[in-house]
């Protein structure tokens, strides 16, 4: 079933409706109601004026979303789902030109007049105009927002037009001064924030991530703790999480593996298949066992082709335009981008 508005459209996910309501302790036939609304005058030139600041635009009017249960006079927000839910949002004729790589899907906070960048994929329909599908685990506010992002060093990198497409859409960050840096490696925290902007997960408030060095103060605490929840990542045995050593490529494709199961990707492969897939490096010999089912799918997808020399190269460090060239891949395989 699907709730639709003039301007946007919500399906109800009746199963985790369901079981949401048995863990918010709501018994019964609990009457649910599903909001698809406008934002009010003030919340729209609040997110109008966030926006202006960054030099980019909301394009539509941002909705709020909202699935509601009510037993006796108690009414609770179902917020929390266990699958992406799509947030249908139409855009105005007048916006139907322009380019899709530079329409972001964000949802706002509007108490702490925050956003962040959400998976969404747009559809060009027949009479030209354009509609956006946000997808995330709950529902907010929402709007698209109109971005132009691009960096004065990366006019020769391969990864020039995946760069700017991730920036345009808040996913990936350059420097203060203009740069991104495309050859500076990545750091196991700088990754895994990539990861949660990618993935539409937000930053814990409260962080807890068990790691001995990674404390509550930290910049990258509460992506870190997200990260961990969503079952992304994992830290050594020595109960630390590292997050200032540079990630490995195997380490990076492992984090794609468990973002992509995360999602809902559920494609296995034989050992057969497994096998094939690894044989295309020189040294398949080379990548862990831990890693080996997470390098074949991402083999099999198109995530990653390995080095120019045949190799896969599993202890190399990655860099940033490496980085952002297999997050974009691994949007791509989700349809969390077009």
């Amino acid at each position: 079933m699907q709730i639709k508005s003039s301007f946007g459209s919500i399906p109800i996910p009746a199963l985790s409706v369901s079981e949401q309501a048995k863990e918010l302790g709501l018994q019964g036939e609990a009457p649910v109601s599903v909001k698809v609304t406008k934002t009010s005058d003030q919340v729209q030139q609040q997110i109008s004026d966030v926006f202006k600041q960054t030099g980019s635009e909301s394009m539509i009017t941002p909705v709020d979303f909202r699935i509601e249960a009510k037993v006796g006079d108690k009414t609770v927000e179902l917020n929390q789902f266990d699958s992406y839910i799509e947030h249908s949002l139409s855009l105005p004729s007048a916006q139907k030109d322009t380019n899709i790589k530079h329409m972001a899907g964000v949802m706002f906070d509007v108490e702490k007049g925050n956003y962040y960048p959400m998976p969404t994929f747009f559809t060009k329909k027949s009479d030209g105009n354009v509609d956006g599908t946000i997808l995330r685990k709950g529902n907010s506010v929402y709007t698209i927002v109109k971005n132009e992002a691009t960096f004065s060093d990366i006019n020769n990198s391969y990864a020039k037009e995946t760069i700017e497409t991730l920036a345009s859409k808040f996913v990936v960050g350059g420097y203060g001064d203009g740069t991104f840096l495309p050859s500076r490696q990545v750091s196991r925290a700088e990754f895994a924030t990539l990861l949660v902007r990618s993935l539409g997960i937000l930053p814990d408030e409260t962080p807890t991530t068990g790691f001995s060095d990674v404390k509550a103060t930290d910049w990258y605490a509460g992506v870190v703790s997200a990260a961990v929840n969503a079952g992304l990542i994992k830290g050594y045995e020595d109960n630390t999480f590292q997050p200032n050593r540079q990630v490995s490529r195997q380490e990076m494709v492992q984090m794609i593996h468990n973002a992509m199961k995360m999602a809902g990707y559920d494609k296995t492969l034989t050992a057969s298949e497994k096998a094939t897939l690894l044989s295309k490096f020189t040294d398949e010999k080379s990548v862990p066992a831990w890693a080996s089912e997470a390098v074949a799918v991402a083999v099999s997808e198109g995530i990653v082709n390995g080095m120019e020399d045949k190799t896969f190269a599993p202890t190399g460090k990655a860099d940033r335009a490496q980085g952002a060239t297999v997050l974009y891949k691994m949007m791509k395989a989700l349809k969390f981008i077009n």
